[in-house]
């Protein structure tokens, strides 16, 4: 399986995910950013190919909203963006 990724639209996307985050369950270093973001994006490849997640919604991870859900096919990346 060809590995995939995940970014966010914009920077103040990630800030606001960063925030929540890290309000419920602490500060992360650099990897450990890197680390969370691997996880997110095997959990919601796994909610997409089993159906659990439809692509458009709003994807949640542990209690924390990520963002609305969308998938480039070309680049292999999920992208995320907070609701306004």
């Amino acid at each position: 399986m060809p590995n995939k990724d995940m970014e966010f639209f914009k920077g103040k996307d990630e800030d606001s995910f960063l925030t929540a985050w890290q309000a419920q369950y602490g500060v992360l270093s650099e990897e450990g950013i890197d680390e969370l973001y691997v996880n997110i994006t095997e959990e919601i490849d796994h909610q997409v190919e089993s159906g659990e997640h439809e692509l458009g919604d709003i994807f949640e991870y542990k209690g924390i909203q990520v963002g609305k859900s969308d998938y480039n096919q070309f680049h292999q990346i999920y992208l995320f963006e907070q609701e306004n």
